[in-house]
């Protein structure tokens, strides 16, 4: 009897001891505790409702919080990857705004008791798009006396949209072929784009209509030979020729076969007989079949100059142009890019004239909202013999 309830005092006694020892364990050893988790990813929510009100996000002031959590350090250890952190911009509208962050945890047994910090600043802008040509650029070392021609690009034009800013600052929409890539029998190739900067810095946050172009492209042997142009005809007594610029040189290209019995190329005669003024005058080269004109010498030009008359070119870009006629609330948006007036005259007004003789302008009267062409009108009062505008027409994007 002795021994049984020497037993049982040994029992409870060994229960006590454990009871004891686990609260040891979670009191002390596991205590709870307040802890900083750091670097917590940001989640923006509800993005698609600005996009629905024509607006878009240019820029948050921060990614990450800190969250200031409490639990025992086992749980804090378990689950602090599992901290998802908010920052809900719904009903939001233009400029900066200030958007509360919230952190939830993934289990109720650690608390939040702090975000660092509680809010973030937001920059919301007008959502615009704007279409792009995609330009090409050839990378690496050609082999020589060859170059790339057949070349198609699909889609030759992209939609950028994003925040107004970020989309007034591309300048260019590229795409790199390499040249490594080119053969002579024709390559198709799906290339990435790059939305450039006037820096040719990237400029992120862009979305495109299509990431990616179709570039079909053919590498052509070249080769340069003499180009023969008969000048026929002569001047009236009333004009004289001060210059004539005759090409004398053109490069054409083929497959080798076709270039390898080429020594010269022939053109069309140019009659001069009806020239009253300094001009331009294309030259039409007789290729034969399966040859053509090189990269930069598909237009070219015999140059003649009169005495007495003179012609002058002046440079614009699209910050020059001013806009006339918008509607109330809106705001235009033009393409970046250059301008070239080109004014033909006698020497005594075209000497004196100056680029600030000229203005440009569009009339955007009765457009609505959208992309538009429109053409660029060029006001003065100098009595010209031609007057002519490179491009005549231009992109612009009306939003409100």
């Amino acid at each position: 009897m002795v021994m049984l309830r020497n037993k049982n005092v040994t029992k409870i006694l060994s229960v006590l001891v454990a009871i004891v020892l686990w609260v040891y364990v979670i009191g002390v050893q596991n205590p709870p505790t307040t802890q900083i988790i750091h670097n917590i990813p940001i989640e923006l929510l509800n993005t698609g409702d600005l996009t629905q009100n024509g607006l878009a996000i240019l820029e948050v002031n921060r990614q990450t919080v800190n969250v200031v959590v409490r639990g025992t350090r086992a749980d804090i250890a378990r689950y602090q990857d599992q901290i998802t952190v908010v920052a809900d911009v719904f009903g939001y509208r233009k400029g900066e705004r200030y958007v509360q962050v919230n952190a939830f945890p993934a289990t109720n047994r650690l608390v939040v008791e702090e975000v660092r910090p509680a809010n973030i600043r937001v920059t919301i802008e007008s959502l615009i798009s704007v279409p792009k040509t995609v330009n090409l650029s050839f990378t690496g070392d050609a082999p020589p006396d060859t170059e790339p021609g057949h070349i198609t690009v699909q889609p030759e034009q992209i939609e950028i949209r994003g925040p107004q800013s970020l989309v007034e600052s591309v300048s260019h929409v590229g795409v790199e072929v390499p040249y490594s890539q080119i053969s002579r029998a024709g390559s198709t190739l799906v290339l990435p784009i790059s939305v450039l900067d006037t820096n040719g810095e990237t400029v992120q946050n862009i979305d495109l209509s299509s990431g990616t172009v179709r570039v079909d492209v053919t590498l052509f042997d070249t080769k340069e030979v003499p180009l023969l142009i008969d000048i026929t005809g002569e001047m009236d007594e009333a004009h004289e020729i001060a210059a004539l610029d005759i090409p004398e040189t053109i490069i054409i290209r083929g497959s080798r076969s076709a270039l390898e019995n080429i020594d010269f190329i022939e053109a069309e005669p140019i009659d001069i007989s009806e020239i009253e003024g300094t001009v331009q005058l294309p030259v039409r080269p007789i290729f034969p079949e399966g040859v053509g004109p090189a990269r930069g010498y598909a237009n070219l030009y015999v140059n003649i100059v009169i005495e007495g008359i003179l012609i002058s070119n002046f440079e614009f870009s699209a910050h020059d142009i001013e806009i006339q006629g918008l509607g109330e609330g809106l705001h235009a948006y033009i393409e970046p890019r250059g301008l070239l007036l080109t004014a033909v005259g006698s020497e005594e007004i075209i000497g004196a004239a100056e680029k600030e003789d000229f203005r440009l302008s569009v009339d955007l009267q009765g457009l609505a909202q959208g992309v538009h062409i429109v053409p660029v009108i060029v006001s003065h009062d100098k009595t010209l013999n031609n007057l002519g505008i490179t491009p005549g027409e231009i992109h612009i994007t009306i939003t409100e």
